[in-house]
């Protein structure tokens, strides 16, 4: 069974969850192929079984280089994770989830499983979105410094159990 890894970071915190997931499917299952790429140079899905594809949010969704990726996808099982400056359990969050799993073709076998986590906000978006949203609220003030924080161990720890629950999901075995 072929696996991809797939991913697309503006500041390395899906870059470091991706590397997390792959390092732990990777360690323990010798007789599958997992194979990783940012999305700007991933190969093309037509020779992977399962799909692990991770983002970073951006405006609700997933970046504009993930949507692309996310829409040759064609007959496969996928698996999507991402990285957000806001809260994991929010109801952003999950619109997120949702918003990324449509661009999706119905012919693929996603799971509603999904990992996410907080991770710190590029300064350039953070500067449009100051702008767009005017004054800084202390609530606001304060999950930006919370997300500054992450991803921490304790989300990579998590991305790979995750990693091992969905595998075993996907791959019924």
């Amino acid at each position: 069974m072929n696996v991809l890894i797939v991913y697309s970071s503006l500041t390395g915190n899906t870059k470091l969850i991706a590397q997390s997931i792959h390092s732990e499917l990777s360690r323990a299952e010798i007789s599958h192929s997992f194979d990783i790429f940012p999305v700007e140079t991933a190969p093309e899905p037509d020779n992977y079984d399962i799909i692990y594809a991770g983002f970073w949010a951006d405006k609700g969704g997933a970046d504009p280089k993930t949507k692309q990726y996310l829409s040759k996808i064609q007959n496969k099982s996928v698996v999507l994770f991402f990285t957000l400056g806001a809260y994991p359990h929010s109801e952003h969050a999950n619109r997120i989830f949702i918003n990324a799993k449509n661009i999706l073709n119905p012919n693929n076998k996603a799971l509603d499983e999904h990992f996410k986590c907080m991770g710190k906000i590029d300064p350039k978006i953070l500067e449009i979105s100051t702008k767009a949203h005017g004054a800084m609220t202390p609530e606001r003030a304060a999950r930006i410094e919370e997300a500054k924080k992450h991803p921490d161990e304790n989300d990579c720890s998590n991305a790979k159990i995750f990693a091992q629950e969905s595998f075993r999901k996907v791959c019924q075995c």
